[in-house]
């Protein structure tokens, strides 16, 4: 009895122990396949004697250079889906082995008609396999031979020809016949093997626990009932599960009970009055069936413990809660029983958290996620110039200077992505202003496009000669933060710049720059220096953490962050409301600085880690201060348009100011120009911003204006920079790092759909609320003077004061009175408006119009410094 319950267990749960050496042999191919080498090819041939790099050793090495050459990069299908295959037949049930054969050969010819159709898109990862022929994208074996054969282009150099289904039918229709290959395998798949595999599961954990309360969705149900209750029936009618039940331990057939309990209050007809004759029959049968089974398993309990028989009996039939459940929530309110009854116990789904909409306000700064590195594209390793080439450089660079007799060697290079730097040993003795001489010389005879000569290397007893790579390579931003000097966090305001001539990444930490001037012509990389500037403070950075303010007069520069919760006023793109930014700026310098001494402390950082963060701080208006303040960073984009309006002079003091005392307040301040002439950057802004980015500029006066030195006229463009350190003032050569605007596009949106943005009012006035500081009141300094306004329109303290009173509430202060006085004669509100009109501080004005909002007196505030709706319309005919 036991033996043939043994067999029958075996064979109806799916699986075999040949499974497990069938996984084995499927893993050690995927390793084979993923460990590929080209040089193993070499070493088992003879041709080395080094050991062989893949990592199932000689055999793997034979293997996956066979399936590669056969059907390239196709290849790395098989394993995947002879993995699956075997999880799947893991389990009860799956397609027979000829259907699974069928559909993967379906597959796998797709891929390789695709892969074979275009070789140049995938010609950078066939070269790193070494298949096809190297230097000729047309000839890369994407698809194999296979491939090759059915879809490949023609190349006559290489005695290539066109494939059989390119020639015929052509690129669109070969690559119909491929994705229908594809589509169509994958189909058979997941119909025959998977897909009643999760119709069974969705059954069970979704449909099971659906609660039917509203009337609309069970009309909605019972179209598709019968169908349903039909295939249930069929499956559980089956024989083989009561073989199950036979073979389950003791200690598991209460649970079972249980559940089984659960499943058929879920299945049994409700008590609707509206339903059909005919659901009432189909339910009815099922009902039978379910009892049938209830019966069958009772026996099989009854058999092997009789006294958990008497347990599962005694649970009344009306249950709608398991035993256990009710065990274990004894403490908590009973829920209704009985067939009346609609209460369910539902499990919260999980996945609720991911599918629901990401657009509402995330409360907790511990929700907020910040980007992850995998946002930004992957751009191929830097490798620097061939070999090849740097020597032949060195034989001419050589050849030059024995030609000029200067005593000396080219003893050493550093290859990086725009330029390779030769090293240069001059004899003792020699002046080295001797091969700064003969600079032009020779970029003429390396037939360079660039050559920029250090005499001496900073440092170093050595001459630079930097010449341009003959290929030259973007730096894209991600390889920067996947550099050890990033991840390590050390930087306070990290700023990812690029790399630098050795190829090694290049990172500011803004926090002791601590701001920066950019500068540069038109199109060399100015502005992508100031996007990957944003970008990284957005990958570091949480909304509470860093506010912006950001510049933008051409408009379209900064368009993509418009709806960063980081912005602490929307994007300026007018000039004339600066130099009001630049003064909020200020005054907000001018507060954290009494706030830092009111804490003992001297600068923020050190404000925002004291560890006695509950001891409240107020400010000089009595408001309570928060635990930590934000980094406020001013990035400005073009300086020149700036310093050309009437504003010049008090936005030059303004940024002075700011950059002489911000450090220590966590103000920063970033501008950038392509017009870098005497009259943009001043002595004043350029003695105060210390760290400078020079892209190429047009002439060597320029370079001197914003570096103090040449070599900035020398650039090849395109983010390659010179770089002034704030800390040994040397300058550095730093190859840009490049963020496409696509990736900007997904980070600002990942960003913004978790916090929304919420703007400082205070920030900008508009043009109206400035020309209206004197106000309609004509007191002394704009100062509100009621008897004035109310002559104007012809009132008297008698009409308004009935209005006034209205709205007054025990314990008002005068200030209040005086508001409501202004908001009922001017019909304007705003905080600006009321701070300047009552010559109060802006925090007790911002407290009086957060009251009057309460009151509904005023709207909520619109942002920009726009005047608020007035609620109230207590009749003051003003004619």
């Amino acid at each position: 009895m036991a033996e043939q319950t043994s067999q029958n267990n075996e064979q109806r749960s799916g699986f075999r122990v040949s499974y497990i050496f069938y996984f084995a042999i499927i893993v050690l191919f995927l390793l084979s396949i993923v460990s590929f080498s080209p040089g193993d090819l070499d070493i088992i041939s003879g041709g080395s004697q080094q050991e062989v790099k893949n990592w199932i050793g000689r055999i793997g090495a034979y293997l996956s250079a066979f399936v590669f050459y056969l059907i390239g990069l196709a290849a790395y299908f098989i394993p995947l889906l002879l993995l699956q295959r075997i999880i799947r037949v893991a389990f009860k049930g799956g397609s027979r082995t000829v259907t699974f054969i069928f559909s993967t050969l379906m597959i796998i010819s797709g891929v390789v008609i695709l892969l074979g159709l275009f070789p140049e898109s995938f010609a950078p990862f066939t070269s790193k396999l070494g298949l096809g022929r190297q230097g000729v994208p047309q000839a890369a074996l994407a698809g194999g031979v296979i491939g090759q054969f059915l879809g490949a282009p023609a190349v006559s150099d290489w005695n290539v020809s066109t494939g059989i289904f390119r020639a015929y039918i052509g690129v669109v229709g070969s690559s119909i016949i491929g994705l229908s290959l594809f589509i169509a395998g994958f189909l058979i798949i997941y119909l025959l093997d998977w897909h009643n595999f999760v119709k069974n599961i969705l059954t069970v954990y979704v449909l099971g626990e659906s609660n039917e309360k509203s009337t609309s969705t069970s009309n909605r149900q019972k179209s598709n009932r019968t169908t349903y209750v039909e295939e249930e029936a069929e499956e559980i009618d089956q024989e083989e599960d009561i073989e199950e039940l036979k073979n389950i331990p003791a200690n598991k057939k209460k649970g079972l009970a249980e559940t089984f309990s659960n499943i058929k209050e879920k299945f049994l007809p409700s008590s609707e009055e509206d339903d059909s004759q005919d659901n009432l029959a189909v339910d009815n049968s099922r009902s039978n069936r379910f009892a049938d089974r209830q019966a069958r398993f009772t026996e099989e309990v009854a058999e092997n413990n009789p006294a958990q028989l008497n347990e599962v009996e005694a649970q009344p039939e009306n249950s709608n809660i398991p035993t256990a459940v009710n065990e274990q929530n004894n403490n908590k309110p009973s829920l209704p029983t009985g067939p009346a009854s609609t209460a369910k116990m539902v499990t919260p789904d999980v996945s609720t958290k991911f599918t629901q909409d990401t657009s509402h306000v995330i409360a907790n700064a511990v929700d907020y996620v910040l980007p992850p590195i995998s946002m930004l594209a992957k751009g191929a390793d830097v490798v620097g110039e061939n070999l090849e080439a740097i020597t032949h450089a060195k034989e001419i660079l050589q050849q030059t200077l024995d030609s000029f007799q200067i005593p000396g060697r080219v003893s050493n290079y550093i290859s990086g992505p725009r330029v390779t730097r030769f090293e240069i040993t001059l004899d003792p003795g020699v002046n080295v202003k001797k091969v700064e001489g003969i600079q032009d010389n020779i970029a003429m005879n390396l037939a360079a496009t660039s050559v920029r000569v250090l005499a001496p290397i900073p440092g170093r007893p050595v001459v630079g000669v930097e010449v341009s790579n003959s290929k030259p390579e973007a730096v894209f931003m991600r390889s920067v933060m996947e550099s050890e000097i990033w991840k390590s966090g050390k930087a306070e305001i990290p700023i990812a710049l690029g790399k630098d001539v050795a190829g090694n990444a290049v990172v500011l930490d803004l926090a002791k720059a601590p701001h920066l001037l950019i500068a540069g012509s038109t199109g060399t990389g100015k502005s992508v220096c100031t996007n990957s500037l944003i970008v990284s403070l957005l990958f570091r950075f949480r909304p509470d953490e860093l506010k912006l303010i950001m510049v933008d007069p051409k408009i379209v520069e900064f368009e993509d962050y418009k709806n960063l919760p980081h912005l602490l006023t929307p994007i300026i793109n007018d000039y004339s409301k600066v130099p009001i930014a630049l003064r909020w700026a200020v005054n907000e310098m001018e507060r954290r600085y009494r706030i830092l001494a009111n804490a003992g402390v001297k600068k923020l950082s050190e404000f925002n880690s004291r560890p006695d963060k509950e001891t409240p701080i107020y400010d000089e208006d009595g408001q309570l201060v928060p635990p930590k303040l934000p980094v406020l960073i001013v990035i400005i984009d073009e300086l020149a348009d700036l310093m050309m309006t009437e504003a010049k002079k008090d936005a030059e003091t303004s940024i002075t100011r700011i950059a002489q005392k911000g450090r220590a307040a966590g103000i920063h301040i970033v501008v950038a120009t392509q017009r870098p002439s005497t009259n943009v950057i001043t002595g004043v802004i350029k003695a105060n911003l210390p760290t400078r980015f020079c892209f190429q500029v047009r002439s060597m006066v320029d370079s001197r204006v914003v570096l103090d030195t040449n070599g900035a006229e020398k650039l090849l463009g395109q983010g390659d920079m010179l770089f002034m350190s704030p800390a040994s003032m040397n300058i550095e050569r730093v190859q840009g790092a490049w963020v496409k605007d696509s990736d900007i596009k997904e980070i600002v949106k990942f960003v913004s759909n978790q916090v929304p943005q919420s703007f400082n009012d205070n920030v900008l006035a508009s043009d109206a609320e400035s020309t209206e500081e004197g106000g309609n009141g004509k007191g002394k300094d704009g100062a509100f003077t009621l008897e004035d306004d109310m002559d104007d329109f012809g009132l008297d303290e008698v009409e308004i004061g009935p209005i006034v009173r209205k709205y007054l509430r025990p314990g008002d202060s005068d200030v209040m009175k005086r508001a409501l006085e202004v908001i009922i004669v001017d019909r304007q509100a705003s905080t600006s408006y009321i701070q300047r009109r009552l010559k109060i501080g802006y925090n007790r004005a911002a407290e009086v119009m957060d009251q009057l909002q309460e009151r509904g007196i005023v709207g909520p505030p619109s942002g920009s410094g726009n005047k608020r709706e007035i609620l109230i319309f207590d009749g003051l005919e003003i004619n």
